[in-house]
């Protein structure tokens, strides 16, 4: 497991065919046996076949990519010391959903997948068209 408590970080995720996932953050003293942003220490972009929310404290909010916009590869932008965690479709640049936070405790990056596979890639430059400092 990886904490981060400073910076800014970007990872993407290869979505392999999977129709039902959910990619975030966690804080360390998360639940580890409850579904991502189902409680207030996680936050997530989720997938169930065509539906897409973010979650975070139960609460769930749709949000609707184009229907052609089915991202096989979900970029994450976390800005830990300006409080948001953005996620993009990595391959056509566009931005999907932001959450602004205040943190109080190290993140962890978390996966839950129901299908098929994901793929994390880390250790990649934040894109240029992201780079805004």
């Amino acid at each position: 497991n990886v904490f981060i408590d400073s910076g800014r970080h970007y990872w993407e995720v290869v979505i392999s065919g999977s129709t039902w996932y959910a990619i975030g953050l966690a804080y360390k003293s998360a639940p580890k046996h409850e579904w991502i942003g189902k409680n207030s220490a996680s936050w997530a972009l989720c997938r169930c076949h065509n539906n897409w929310v973010v979650r975070h404290n139960s609460k769930e909010t749709p949000i609707e990519p184009a229907p052609h916009l089915r991202p096989r590869r979900v970029g994450i932008l976390l800005d830990y010391d300006n409080g948001s965690i953005a996620f993009y479709d990595a391959l056509n640049s566009i931005h999907l959903y932001t959450f602004d936070i205040t943190f109080s405790q190290p993140v962890c990056p978390t996966f839950t997948v129901w299908n098929k596979c994901l793929t994390i890639i880390t250790g990649l430059p934040i894109p240029d068209h992201l780079d805004c400092t």
